[in-house]
């Protein structure tokens, strides 16, 4: 009975050290989609952020989020990926479902200006478009 015990403790200390490698794994590609996005939103300054994401996304797919800019001053947006990615699609397309900005660049990290109608609702996708795992993650900031 203590023998079963003692190798039930250990499949559980095994567990628990598979899901904290796990965890850690996750925390670097985190770290790495923080870092770009750091080094591309540097000397960003507007007077709010308006909202900052961090998304799982599975490969193939997007990030969405809506966001409502209370004036018509510029609104900069500022993703990016994970170092799973290396390039990072960032589009913004109106209520109407028309493309008011977008940019493809050769790097997991992107930004751009678009200059909205205060009040109305606006749609950001962000997509790694080369997400070499199941998922990347994906982090997005929204100044204005």
């Amino acid at each position: 009975m203590r023998q079963r015990g003692l190798m039930g403790l250990i499949a559980l200390v095994l567990a628990g050290m598979a899901g904290m490698a796990q965890a850690q794994s996750q925390s670097a590609y985190v770290r790495g989609a923080l870092d770009r996005l750091d080094a591309v939103a540097d000397g960003v300054s507007y007077s709010s952020n308006l909202s900052f994401d961090l998304s799982r996304v599975t490969a193939g797919q997007h990030f969405r989020r809506s966001t409502v800019p209370a004036t018509g001053s510029a609104v900069r947006v500022t993703a990016a990926c994970d170092t799973d990615c290396s390039r990072l699609q960032l589009r913004v397309v109106d209520f109407q479902n028309r493309q008011v900005a977008y940019e493809q660049p050769h790097t997991g990290a992107s930004t751009l200006l678009f200059y909205p109608q205060a009040g109305q609702t606006y749609w950001i996708y962000a997509q790694p478009l080369d997400c070499s795992e199941a998922y990347c993650y994906v982090v997005v900031g929204v100044w204005q």
